[in-house]
């Protein structure tokens, strides 16, 4: 190298290159298990320390807060997994306290369910990151990005939330190559959280993105469309021979209180991902760049129906970008794709990284926002508030 590129390259890059090298090198000798494992941990040790849930809040029951109102329908659901007297939006999600019900798991105890939901969503995104980048370091990076977005957040913030089972469900659609991971999302994932049916177009398109385009698409379709059959049937026929009026109902409430709550869409959106928003918007440009017109048109349409029809139906305004997680997963493919040096890469990805972990994180519910603070803080109100 000679004197003047060596003057002209930023000291702190010589510095950090060697450094680099020795961690990447690191990763690659570990096993695979091994990697997930670290990068899981890593990951929401991260996550819980800079958005520390409200612990003040957690270590009693409740009611009327955001932290205990979905958990009590969820452990009542565990107790008579068919009950009626739920609320209409909890109604269908019948899969998690079934598993519950079925494994005697009674009380906190159910609780246990989302929180292994979420290591499933940080393993599987960490492990078809890899695969699909071929670059653990890289792929270590983007498990932490994903564990500051409002997908585990949401989770890590309040009790009995199972968004992270269905999640795992739409990027086995997107990010998966054999046939069960079209099968078992599209029969399990809707008895989570019928928002899987709003995403599973978008995800169907990161598919297709994310395998290059293969000409012979419509068997894998096809698959997909004959494994949601049974969940669309099944509501559609039970509308039909018995009524399904509390459905009705909260579709109405939803619609009507709209108008109130969306003005705060655009906090909630910005919420949802903050400083990994760039990832989203190069997927798109490498949509228009490699695809053109029908791409766009495709990825954008079946993006913003999903998006679209969340926002509407569902009030909680920082969760409804969870459906976008498979473009997210386009986009920092996107990223590793581009013709730059693999350190400028890692810069990239890390400085989104430290951008999200610096930029204040607030959850969007209706008309009402709640801010987070970092785990000693949360702890310091925990003290207060016992003494």
């Amino acid at each position: 190298m000679s004197s003047a590129t060596v003057s002209s390259t930023p000291k702190c890059s010589l510095h950090l290159a060697p450094l680099i090298a020795t961690v990447v090198g690191t990763l690659d000798r570990w096993s695979r298990w091994r990697f997930i494992a670290t990068s899981v941990l890593v990951s929401l040790g991260l996550s819980l320390f800079f958005f520390s849930p409200k612990l003040w809040l957690m270590d009693t029951p409740l009611p009327g807060t955001f932290e205990w109102d979905r958990a009590l329908t969820f452990l009542h659901q565990c107790g008579a997994p068919f009950a009626t007297d739920v609320e209409p939006a909890m109604r269908w999600r019948l899969l998690p306290p079934l598993i519950a019900h079925a494994l005697g798991l009674t009380g906190y105890g159910a609780f246990v369910i989302p929180y292994v939901g979420l290591i499933a969503l940080l393993a599987y995104w960490c492990a078809a990151a890899e695969r699909l980048v071929g670059d653990r370091l890289f792929a270590g990076l983007l498990t932490i990005l994903l564990a500051t977005t409002g997908a585990v957040l949401s989770i890590t913030s309040v009790f009995g939330l199972n968004d992270a089972w269905f999640l795992v469900g739409l990027l086995a659609v997107a990010a998966g190559r054999r046939w069960p991971s079209l099968i078992l999302p599209g029969l399990l994932a809707p008895w989570v959280d019928e928002r899987f049916l709003l995403g599973w177009a978008a995800a169907l398109f990161c598919r297709w993105w994310l395998q290059d385009r293969p000409s012979r698409f419509g068997a894998q379709l096809a698959i997909a469309l004959a494994a949601i059959l049974p969940y669309v049937l099944a509501r559609v026929g039970y509308t039909l021979l018995v009524g399904d009026r509390g459905s009705a109902h909260f579709v109405a409430s939803a619609l009507a209180i709209v108008p109130i709550y969306l003005p705060y869409g655009r906090l909630g959106w910005w919420m949802g991902f903050r400083a990994a928003w760039p990832l989203l918007l190069l997927a798109g440009y490498d949509w228009w760049h490699c695809g053109g017109r029908y791409s766009v048109v495709v990825g954008a349409g079946t993006t913003l129906a999903g998006w679209l029809a969340v926002t509407l139906l569902a009030a909680d305004l920082s969760r409804s970008t969870n459906l976008l997680l498979p473009i997210l997963l386009c986009g920092a493919v996107t990223l590793h794709r581009l013709n730059v040096s693999s350190v400028a890469r890692y810069y990239w990805l890390a400085g989104l990284v430290v951008a999200n972990l610096v930029i204040p994180y607030e959850t969007v519910i209706y008309n009402k926002t709640s801010l987070f603070w970092s785990l000693p803080v949360e702890l310091l109100r925990l003290f207060k508030n016992h003494h």
